[in-house]
Order: structure tokens, then sequence, then C-alpha cells
């Protein structure tokens, strides 16, 4: 952490945020738009500070031979505060996992570990002057199979209580556990309701609204268990109901999703709009 922030490439344009030029006031076009990033600019709160520091963690894994079950998972840092065409090529690499299985609560222990002695206080220089940031946790993307054990130690999506935003108990359909549409209005997640039920799932040796017990995240100062993971857009939106729609209106034979007629459809609409 201390290296990337002495660069001066990096320092220079750590000031983006306040900088900026919004393109509608009421769109969310970068992080600093999200509700949790704007509570912790508030006046008092961590990031109040500009010498303060916000950033993500994602891990998602790759296979080491194609021979081998096994595979490595990195563990990558971004910070927000430089421009977003300067974050992606300026990660950090603060762990990696190597085994024939997903990262385990151990790994996962002594990344947090480290983030809160590397964090909490890092001193670097600027044009020659000493520079004392602390860093915040924000936000983390994983894929699903990963985040259950990471977010708060839960069952997978594909159990009963397997939504991380939601108190939805899912309903099992054909042999499979799924989230029907229901008429019932179901309640979001709280912080607060999910440290209690970590707590009673360890006392209890048993899980408690999909919570199976305590994760290490809640040592990281100030990082939201639960909206500080949002969906994962790749797997739920464009491998998911995207695929989903696009199978229905390609590869569906019959009357009612016909392939030709989609297509023309489409054409037709994209011919007429431009």
């Amino acid at each position: 952490m201390k290296v990337l922030l002495q660069k001066p490439v990096v320092y220079c344009k750590l000031g983006y945020r306040s900088v900026r030029n919004k393109e509608s006031e009421s769109s969310i076009e970068d992080i600093y738009d999200g509700e949790i990033h704007k509570e912790l600019r508030q006046e008092g709160k961590p990031l109040s500070n500009d010498d303060n520091l916000s950033y993500t963690f994602n891990s998602d894994g790759v296979p080491v031979f194609t021979s081998s079950k096994y595979s490595l998972w990195p563990i990558f840092l971004m910070i927000y505060e430089p421009a977003p065409k300067m974050r992606r090529y300026n990660l950090i690499l603060a762990g990696v996992w190597c085994g024939k299985t997903k990262p385990n609560m151990v790994f996962l222990q002594k990344f947090v570990e480290a983030q809160v002695l590397a964090t909490d206080v890092v001193r670097w220089k600027r044009n020659g002057d000493e520079v004392v940031s602390r860093c915040f946790a924000v936000v983390s993307m994983h894929q699903q199979g990963l985040r259950c054990r990471i977010q708060c130690n839960t069952v997978q999506f594909n159990g009963y209580y397997g939504c991380g935003l939601r108190y939805h108990p899912d309903k099992l359909c054909g042999g499979v556990v799924k989230y029907p549409i229901d008429v019932v209005e179901y309640n979001d997640r709280e912080e607060h309701e999910m440290l209690t039920d970590m707590q009673t799932a360890l006392e209890e040796n048993r899980s408690v609204r999909g919570i199976k017990g305590p994760t290490p995240l809640i040592a990281m100062s100030n990082f939201p268990v639960v909206w500080g993971f949002p969906p994962d857009f790749m797997h739920c939106c464009l491998l998911g109901v995207t695929r989903q729609l696009a199978e229905l209106w390609f590869s569906t034979p019959g009357e009612d999703f016909h392939r030709k007629s989609k297509v023309y459809g489409i054409d037709r609409q994209a011919t007429m709009h431009n």
C-alpha cells in the first residue's frame, strides 16, 4: 500500500473524488454516489478526511493446470480515490490461496488480520512530506460460491435463507431450492441482526436464518457486512437472466419463441432506432 501511494502518478490523482464532474446529479456514476460511500464522507466520518482512502477487495479462482484440480485464488485490493482508468492498473495483491478447494475461513482470518494491521494507519511520503492515511473497505465483490464463505459464513445461494441481502426463506420447487415470486414483502437484512444471528449460531451450533457462524470481517472497521456485498453482475445478470432470455429467444423451438421471428424483430427494432 505504501509503495503504491508514493508513486507520483498515483498520489497526484488521489483527489479525483473532489474534482470530478458529474453528468447528472441524480445518476449513479461512480462508487462515490453510493449510499455507503456518502455516509462515510459525512462530517466526522472516516472519509471526511481527504487523506483517508477507500478500497474494495475481490477474489476469483483460476485453474493452475488443465489436468489438476488445484486452483489459485488471489485477493486484490483496488483503491477508489484515483480516477477510474487508473484503478485497475494499480491493484494490490493482498494474498493468494492455492488448493483443491475454495479458500477457507483460516485464510480469510489471515487476510483480515493483515488488513487491520497494514491499513489501519499507512504512513507515506508525498512530495517529501509525511502523510498519515487510514484505509477502509467499502465493497467486496466475489462470485456466489465464494461470497457465502466470506460475507457472513452463510449457506450458499441455493440453500434456505441463502440470500445475503434479504430474509427470503426460499422454497423447494422440483427438488431445487428457489426464490419464487411471493406476495409477502420480506425485510432487508440489518447488520446488527446479522451479528446477533452469528452469536446465536456459534453458541447453539446451528444455522440461524442462513448464518452458520461469525465471519472475520467484523474486525474490519466500518465495513458493512450486509450491503458491502452487491450482487455479482456477471453471474447474476450476464450469465443469469440475460443468458436465459437469449436462449429463449434464439434457441427454443416452438411458436411462442420462434427463432427467425425473434431475430427479425430485434433487427427491425435496431433499424428503427438507428
